[in-house]
């Protein structure tokens, strides 16, 4: 085994980072801060109500993607209830929406500065 995968495979143990090897998120906190949105599920495109529910990160808000129009729909359907579903199962999230949750702690941290 290399060192980077000694480190990794530490980092597993002491629970800071998942399977992936990414970093574990506290989604309870991140939530509590802006930082991401877990809402009711829509259909981004469509609008319509789906099953379950969905996460929405500051950095898609302050950088809508086409076709997504219905995001400010979306979050006035919270659902604080699923996150510790996601909490759970953050080590499912594709490497898209993890990079955005990083993003997006990058343009709260600015937005909080002096």
């Amino acid at each position: 085994m290399n060192l980077h995968e000694n480190i990794l495979r530490i980092g597993v143990l002491m629970e800071i980072r998942d399977k992936n090897g990414r970093l574990k998120l506290n989604f309870s906190d991140l939530y509590s801060k802006g930082i991401i949105f877990i809402t009711k599920c829509h259909n981004l495109e469509t609008g319509e109500p789906c099953e379950g529910s969905q996460l929405i990160t500051l950095y898609n808000i302050k950088n809508p993607v086409k076709g997504q129009e219905y995001i400010s729909k979306s979050l006035e359907n919270p659902a604080p209830e699923w996150i510790e579903w996601w909490q759970k199962h953050q080590d499912q999230l594709t490497q898209d929406k993890y990079d955005q949750i990083l993003k997006s702690m990058v343009i709260w941290e600015k937005s909080n500065l002096f």
